[in-house]
């Protein structure tokens, strides 16, 4: 029967396109799967990022050791995607190799396109530190490696930045540094390989902003204590995990991805101790001049292992106080990479019902799950199929992210 696309072969190519289409999400990891059944797209779900504890010295056990396991809470929004085509009973994509060409390059490459940038968007300045370049990118990028390798002791580093990003690295680079060829990476991200840089593998992502700093700079921002939030916010496409800093009247606007540093704040290992790297408060949506909030990452201030910033004197989100200095020059565009360790995204697959008087099935490839449903109108002489994919992706802990900003050349 032709155009009867609700076969596991054709599901499995039309997929394994889509993840050729999404590299920033290939390093990623199932960490609620086992919690997602009856969860609905679009929908704002919690999880708990789990205690480490806090070891003390001595043979005896004192009341100061009974302390209660402090477990964090990560908010991720299920999400969903499709395809659809409609073909009438005179077309007809008669084999898989008509039906790779036709269906499954165009539409699945489209659909993998669009989860990712939907990732991008949400997900590429959620970390904790910043390294910024003066000059040669190479530095902020080598920077960035360095403390993702002291956050967490043994990580397995990846990488991603823009096909524009390397072409100025490569193109201005300095003492000979370069992206080393790696066979392993080229088979895993393909053409969208782009090598190893200290012990680190990078792939090409699209859809990367990149950040321009106005001819005067970014004024500095006084944040107030006593109303800062820590919760979902709504304002991209679905809610993601941020905290809302009350600050001053804002002097100008302020795009997504910059970075501020304020004195005494300090970044947090994956255990919640203290690092030497400060802690880069970077702002997560736009901001308007004259608005008093600015969204930045989540922010966890409490003396637990979860905790992802260390400020004196400061055990919670609300007691923040002081002023966030831009680490960024005036009259400056940068692009900007993302090195994370490569189990800090999540990819969980939502479960999807069968939809009513359809043909339907689904099938898992490379760890992405899709439901298939053909239906027809007999008014019309058309068959439609339509390719569903409902996941759950973010930044599960974003002590394992850096930032490396590249002045552009």
């Amino acid at each position: 029967m032709a155009n009867s696309f609700v076969d596991n072969s054709y599901v499995k190519l039309f997929i394994a396109n889509i993840i050729d289409a999404m590299p920033y999400l290939k390093r990623s990891k199932s960490h609620f799967a086992g919690e997602l059944k009856g969860k609905k797209g679009g929908e704002v779900y919690n999880f708990v990022l789990r205690d480490s504890g806090k070891p003390t010295s001595g043979l005896a056990v004192t009341n100061s050791d009974r302390l209660d396991v402090k477990e964090g809470k990560i908010w991720l929004a299920a999400r969903h995607k499709k395809s659809v085509v409609a073909l009438n009973i005179l077309e007809s994509v008669v084999d898989i190799y008509g039906f790779k060409e036709e269906i499954a390059d165009p539409y699945g490459l489209n659909l993998g396109a669009e989860i990712q940038k939907d990732a991008i968007d949400e997900s590429y300045f959620d970390g904790c530190v910043a390294k910024v370049a003066t000059s040669n990118g190479w530095t902020a990028l080598s920077s960035a490696i360095a403390h993702q390798r002291s956050a967490r002791n043994g990580a397995k580093l990846c990488g991603f930045l823009s096909p524009e990003a390397e072409d100025n690295l490569t193109t201005h680079s300095l003492n000979n540094w370069h992206f080393g060829s790696n066979e392993l990476v080229d088979r895993f991200y393909k053409e969208g390989a782009v090598g190893m840089f200290h012990g680190t593998e990078f792939a090409y992502v699209n859809d990367v902003p990149v950040v321009t700093v106005p001819s005067g700079g970014f004024s500095n921002i006084t944040v107030s204590a006593g109303a800062n939030v820590a919760a979902p916010t709504t304002s991209l496409s679905g809610a993601v995990d941020r905290t809302v800093l009350t600050v001053s009247s804002l002097s100008q606007d302020i795009p997504a991805g910059v970075p501020f540093t304020m004195e005494g704040a300090y970044a947090c290992d994956s255990l919640g101790r203290k690092t030497r790297a400060l802690f880069s408060f970077i702002t997560q949506e736009a901001a308007k001049s004259g608005e008093t909030q600015l969204v930045v990452q989540r922010l966890r201030p409490e003396d637990c292992g979860s905790r992802n910033v260390s400020i004196p004197g400061v055990t919670d989100v609300a007691s923040i106080a002081g002023t966030l200095v831009c680490q960024l020059a005036a009259n400056t565009s940068y692009e900007v990479a993302q090195i994370r360790c490569d189990d800090v995204m999540n990819w969980d697959n939502i479960p999807l019902d069968d939809i009513a008087q359809c043909e339907n099935t689904s099938a898992t490839f490379g760890g992405v799950n899709m439901h298939v449903a053909k239906g027809g109108d007999w008014g019309t002489a058309k068959n439609s199929t339509r390719w569903d994919v409902g996941y759950l992706t973010g930044i599960v802990d974003n002590r394992l992210v850096s930032l490396a900003y590249m002045p552009v050349v």
